[in-house]
């Protein structure tokens, strides 16, 4: 059985941990109300963006114990695992500690074309 009140629990905590991670990098990383959410507090009723390159990013956060083992197992020591369904555009899956240096870098040097 899926579904109920841990999962969107656990789901809460890795969103948290996700703005964590950014925030201690110097980002202005957040968990914002979804437009349409009622008021009242609810797990599933969050966001997390991050600004950018001067554009608010959303960023979708999922977890699950053993739901994405395949992908670990296939990104092993890479930077980077590139996947690709038929007939959708390639995704590339790395770590969040390499994603958030490489938007380091980038925010760097656009302040540097400034």
């Amino acid at each position: 059985m899926s579904g109920g009140r841990a999962p969107k629990l656990k789901g809460d905590r890795a969103e948290r941990l996700v703005v964590q991670f950014y925030q201690a990098a110097g980002f202005a990383a957040e968990r914002m109300l979804k437009p349409r959410a009622a008021p009242g507090r609810k797990a599933s009723t969050y966001d997390v963006t991050v600004p950018f390159l001067q554009l608010d990013r959303k960023v979708e956060v999922k977890c699950g114990a053993a739901r994405y083992g395949t992908v670990y197992r296939q990104l092993g020591d890479n930077f980077a695992l590139v996947v690709k369904a038929d007939r959708k555009p390639p995704l590339i899956v790395i770590r969040l500690a390499d994603a958030i240096d490489v938007a380091a870098v980038a925010e760097k040097a656009k302040e540097g074309d400034a």
